[in-house]
């Protein structure tokens, strides 16, 4: 009796968590895309995640070969303020990508991982979500678009 009646409450229990998982997911993808979305159609994409549901740690790179910033709502050309921002938020990312390193050297952020700061120049563009000073705790979604190589970069770290 007992078994049938923490069954009965379980499946349900279970399936609802197992929605709110998919809604967030979804959520999560789409305001990615959007960003993505807004600066057109990509060459090429490469993702590496380490991480699970809510703990995980994103590097992304995107190749274009045409990019038209002037009607981009989301994207401003780097200034010193948003590249100390930017230069901050890589070095605390960084910090999490040597971390994983530490317990899975063959993980595939850490075998991917191949940002250089020194691409990063006075013509490039920065969007960074939710931009407040909180935007090192990982909680934020920093995107960088290297003009020289036609690359956007996306960096995310929720640990």
């Amino acid at each position: 009796m007992r078994k049938a009646v923490m069954i009965t409450w379980l499946v349900p229990v279970l399936l609802l968590c197992g929605f709110v998982a998919l809604f967030l997911a979804d959520k999560y993808l789409a305001a990615n895309n959007k960003i993505v979305d807004s600066l057109g159609e990509y060459q090429s994409e490469e993702r590496f995640t380490s991480g699970g549901f809510l703990n995980y740690t994103d590097y992304e790179k995107y190749t274009y070969s045409d990019i038209d910033f002037s009607e981009n709502e989301y994207f401003e050309s780097i200034k010193f303020a948003s590249k100390k921002k930017l230069l901050t938020y890589i070095e605390t990312f960084e910090a999490w990508i040597a971390s994983i390193e530490k317990d899975d050297p063959e993980n595939e952020i850490v075998v991917g991982y191949d940002f250089d700061t020194a691409v990063i120049s006075e013509v490039d563009y920065i969007y960074i979500s939710n931009d407040s000073d909180d935007y090192v705790s990982g909680l934020s979604d920093v995107y960088f678009f290297d003009m020289e190589t036609m690359t956007l970069y996306h960096f995310r770290n929720n640990m």
